[in-house]
């Protein structure tokens, strides 16, 4: 597990367009990764990509997400110019606050294929007094400039109400981290990934099934539709965490560092996760020497609150992230190394040694 393989995998997955809904291209991806490790793989109609790995006892289900922050066209203006929506309206007021204007981005053609776009917004000279002295942005106030001069033009390019957009950006190093779109959640991937090729299926002590889930964005609808299905004993998800470690936040208020191991999280937006079985992942992290932080999330859901509202004991561990939903994540691969250590360990260690 070097952290060159780390990087190639997080390379090819980050380049990938697969947006909610459209995840496809990942889910190949996985299951062509994935098939030397399982003795079956499986898609369900929803989208999720299945791997079970057979083993004694309960079963466990790991999961992290295939889908990717996403756009949607909204409507197409006489002028060529695309309003857009955001697939995941509880974030749409923090998303403006940050802003996109200025960012790459690309519209998807039903076939697969991509329209270069900007995030633009009146800027400048042109503003009048009013905009101005305007402080907050609305959506109203961006739209999407793919270069089109007409709404007739724009749509036999392939735009139409209902493309997905998705950034533009390319996964790269920055100093002693990573960066991109869509690390959320193609980092968790890529340790699941990697805990199948280092795992040894004689050694497990859980019947193991490995999830690339559908849809987490808009609602957790991947995460509902595989509990519903598989009945798991036990859940973890793993996904993109939060960091306090910039200027600008404190970490009173999010106490996790990059680089300092990955987050046990208590609860989050909506949930409260299973504390022994976070115990248990604390005692194993402590015994293999594996840094491991602890946090509360308040502005934040997992796949793993579907878990949980279906009766699965769930647990939510994830490797810190600056800049969450924006096309460039930060992350370390660090941090990914030493989850899927703490995720072999705890595969490979059955219940009743909690």
């Amino acid at each position: 597990m070097s952290e060159e393989s780390y990087w190639e995998m997080l390379q090819a997955l980050c380049t990938l367009d697969a947006p909610s809904g459209a995840e496809k291209p990942v889910t190949n991806w996985l299951e062509e990764a994935w098939r030397p490790y399982a003795a079956r793989i499986e898609r369900q109609g929803i989208g999720n990509l299945v791997a079970h790995v057979p083993g004694p006892g309960r079963r466990l289900l790991l999961c992290a997400h295939a889908d990717e922050l996403c756009f949607m066209v909204r409507y197409v203006e006489e002028s060529g110019f695309l309003r857009v929506a955001m697939n995941h309206p509880a974030d749409s007021k923090f998303a403006i606050g940050f802003s996109y204007v200025g960012v790459a981005a690309r519209v998807l053609r039903d076939d697969g294929t991509a329209i270069p776009a900007l995030f633009a917004s009146s800027t400048g000279h042109v503003l009048t007094e009013q905009q101005r002295a305007k402080t907050e942005k609305t959506w109203d106030d961006i739209f999407l400039d793919i270069g089109a001069r007409s709404r007739a033009e724009a749509m036999s390019w392939g735009a139409h109400v209902g493309s997905k957009v998705v950034f533009a950006a390319a996964p790269q190093r920055l100093g002693h981290y990573v960066t991109g779109k869509a690390l959320d959640d193609r980092g968790g991937l890529v340790v699941l990934t990697q805990l199948l090729q280092a795992l040894n299926p004689a050694e497990l002590a859980y019947d193991l099934y490995v999830v690339g889930t559908a849809q987490e964005e808009p609602g957790l609808i991947g995460s509902d539709s595989i509990c519903l299905a598989l009945k798991p004993d036990y859940a973890i998800a793993i996904d993109i965490g939060l960091a306090g470690d910039v200027p600008t936040t404190s970490f009173a208020h999010m106490p996790v560092r990059l680089g300092d191991g990955p987050t046990l999280v208590y609860r989050d937006g909506v949930a409260i996760y299973d504390e022994e079985m976070i115990g248990v992942l604390a005692r194993l992290a402590d015994e293999s020497n594996i840094p491991v932080q602890r946090a509360l999330f308040y502005t934040y859901g997992s796949d793993a609150i579907a878990c949980l509202r279906s009766g699965v004991r769930a647990a939510l561990v994830a490797f810190p992230t600056r800049y969450t939903h924006t096309p460039f994540e930060a992350a370390s691969l660090a941090d990914m190394r030493a989850l899927t250590s703490l995720l072999q360990r705890f595969v490979t260690t059955p219940p009743a040694a909690w």
